[in-house]
């Protein structure tokens, strides 16, 4: 609004003539100043002056109240108010034009960043050995043949047996647990906004949770060897939302539900750690704290 206004006073101020009189008379060269017609009767000068400052009703019209001119100071000053307001909001745009870039350039940064990530585990998960574990996870008598060894609580020889025989010896033990870290080391970049969701959920949507059906007997048989929960807990996750189609949401919504999921991870892991170390034969934590200070 001042801006405006000085704006306005401005140009006022250039245009409107500074001193002299208010009227002045304007004539053409040639021209003939005006007479009077014929058929107009003649009035007196002093009879026209008498009516022109009479109003209606006969009464004097009071006298127009005076108006000061601006100097040069005054307009100068105006000027420069109207330069300053001026260079004041070409500075505003150029701050918020430098804004806007620097934020997209940020944001393709962190795009990058993230792509180069997702290429580098998605180049691992091409190797030979991931893809024939990958098909052998596909097959469709798989399922039900793993079910029935792991139901037996089997130890790591007997699963690496079972694999190998099942793929011919293509596919080992070792080679099936790196892959499901593998898709754990992923689970944890698309938790943690690091990898595209787009590209997960066009790639993942439909591997992890059939990946997950298949090998959930033999991680919830592995867990029981460790803390009950913590092995592939972000694929767990992971596997949840993509179930829930959560990734196509937008940007704010799947942030918001993917902090929400980590946190509700948190507190259980925190109730599991109190729970175990009231177990005998489990270090407490308070201890393993103490120890590793020491």
């Amino acid at each position: 609004m001042r801006f405006w206004l000085c704006l306005v006073l401005a140009f006022l101020a250039c245009v409107c003539p500074v001193g002299g009189n208010a009227q002045s008379t304007v004539r053409t060269p040639g021209a003939s100043a005006a007479r009077p017609s014929s058929t107009e009767p003649s009035v007196p000068a002093a009879s026209k002056a008498s009516r022109d400052e009479s109003g209606p009703d006969g009464k004097a019209n009071p006298p127009l109240p005076s108006v000061r001119t601006l100097n040069t100071f005054e307009r100068w000053s105006l000027i420069w108010a109207a330069v300053t307001s001026i260079a004041t909001l070409g500075t505003t745009l150029l701050v918020l034009v430098a804004a806007v870039l620097a934020y997209r350039q940020i944001r393709e940064a962190n795009k990058g960043r993230q792509l180069e990530s997702t290429l580098n585990i998605l180049r691992y998960l091409d190797s030979n050995e991931h893809r024939l574990t990958r098909s052998l996870v596909f097959r469709p008598d798989f399922p039900e043949k793993l079910k029935q060894v792991v139901s037996q609580d089997p130890s790591w020889k007997t699963l690496n047996s079972f694999l190998e025989r099942e793929s011919e010896g293509r596919v080992n033990y070792h080679q099936l647990r790196s892959y499901m870290a593998s898709l754990e080391h992923i689970s944890i970049l698309v938790l943690n906004d690091l990898a595209p969701d787009e590209i997960i959920e066009m790639y993942f949507g439909r591997l992890i949770p059939h990946h997950w059906s298949v090998l959930e007997p033999l991680i919830t048989s592995i867990r029981g060897s460790f803390l009950p929960t913590d092995f592939l807990q972000h694929l767990e996750i992971l596997n949840k939302l993509l179930s829930a189609r959560v990734l196509m949401l937008s940007p704010r919504q799947r942030s918001r539900l993917k902090r929400k999921a980590l946190m509700e991870r948190r507190l259980a892991r925190d109730r599991e750690s109190v729970t175990l170390e009231g177990q005998p034969g489990q270090p407490s934590i308070s201890g393993m704290a103490s120890a590793a200070k020491d």
